[in-house]
């Protein structure tokens, strides 16, 4: 208790003897209502949004330990659980954190980067990783089995990279970083739906809307949400070109951000309360061509955490597709998802903050 109440009070600019207080008067049965109209003389003069705030903060952290409880217990049951796991789990501050730690070791239903772990291919993978001088049709060859699933070397390619995939999706430290970078570069857009104009006509400002996520106000953002639920706006995050280009940086042009009623796919990072579909069998797919953009930021960040380079080594335009699947089917819709929550959360609660004040 003594950690929460130092953490509660640092964020919150309060004395800890207030924030012990309030823990006390609201396990008491009060509210902060009635603690902001008649106990301001125990609370140090704490007002109605400051009680509330204490409030919210204390849920969030008895829910965040009560999640950190229960991932130790998941993973220690599959005999997975490390000294220094522990430790990461134990001292993760954020919701996002922990899921991230967790997010290897969560069951799920069988994804394809598993059917092809079945298949005997997680070797060539590893092999790919470790020597990219090697052509990979040629490291594949030996992993053809028809028996298994596997008829041809585009086949066992397929599945050596949904591996990678999963693999690249699920680093916890690699997914820290690219969120605080989608965090402060991507754009939230909205785009009216067409047909929708007139029936849409309180929403006209933001038919052609676009503004960086961390300066939106609370108010657009409720209003942008609202907008996509009466079916009269798309929204999606973009981020700026992360590439050097003559002119005025170029949007990358991702997915529209899915609404609430969205399910998930096999894409290997699911979020909570998703559903992933049953694997069908190893498919071939085309063979890869090269790479010809340059890679954007992100990209050039997973690649540098798992050690992927274009040196005209016969493995490299491969890996670097991998990388670049990696980033636009998997981790950028994951992400995209946990932000659009946390913009939500943090509008909803800025407003009752406010209209809190405006009852004093």
């Amino acid at each position: 208790m003594e950690t929460t109440v130092r953490r509660i009070a640092g964020e919150l600019g309060v004395q800890e003897e207030q924030v012990e207080m309030v823990l006390r008067l609201l396990g008491e049965g009060a509210t902060s209502p009635f603690l902001a109209r008649y106990r301001k003389e125990v609370t140090g003069g704490l007002d109605i949004a400051r009680l509330r705030a204490i409030e919210e903060r204390l849920q969030q952290v008895r829910e965040l330990d009560e999640r950190r409880a229960f991932v130790i217990k998941a993973v220690a049951e599959q005999q997975r659980l490390t000294p220094e796991l522990q430790t990461a789990v134990a001292t993760a501050d954020t919701r996002a954190r922990l899921e991230d730690l967790y997010l290897p070791f969560k069951q799920k239903r069988k994804s394809r980067a598993h059917q092809a772990r079945e298949a005997g291919l997680e070797p060539l993978a590893d092999a790919l990783l470790a020597d990219p001088a090697t052509p990979p049709p040629q490291a594949a060859d030996s992993f053809v089995n028809p028996e298994k699933g596997v008829p041809d070397r585009l086949a066992a390619l397929d599945g050596a990279r949904w591996i990678l995939l999963e693999r690249f999706s699920e680093d916890p430290e690699l997914l820290d970083a690219l969120r605080r970078h989608v965090r402060e570069h991507a754009i939230l857009q909205s785009k009216v739906v067409e047909g929708r104009q007139e029936r849409g006509a309180k929403f006209a400002e933001l038919f052609a809307f676009a503004e960086p996520v961390q300066t939106i106000s609370s108010n657009r953002v409720l209003a942008l949400f609202r907008g996509r639920k009466e079916g009269v706006l798309r929204l999606a995050l973009v981020l700026p070109s992360d590439t050097p280009a003559a002119g005025p940086p170029a949007a990358a042009a991702p997915p529209e951000l899915p609404g609430p009623e969205a399910s998930g796919e096999d894409q290997g990072s699911p979020v909570e309360g998703q559903a992933v579909e049953a694997a069908p069998p190893v498919v071939p797919s085309r063979p890869t061509e090269p790479v010809r953009e340059p890679p954007s930021v992100p990209e050039q960040l997973i690649a540098s955490h798992f050690g992927v380079r274009q040196e005209g080594r016969g493995g490299d335009a491969w890996l670097l597709d991998t990388v670049r699947r990696a980033w636009k089917m998997k981790i950028f819709p994951y992400v995209q998802v946990e932000i659009e929550g946390q913009l939500r959360e943090r509008a909803e609660r800025e407003v009752i903050h406010l209209y809190a004040r405006s009852l004093r």
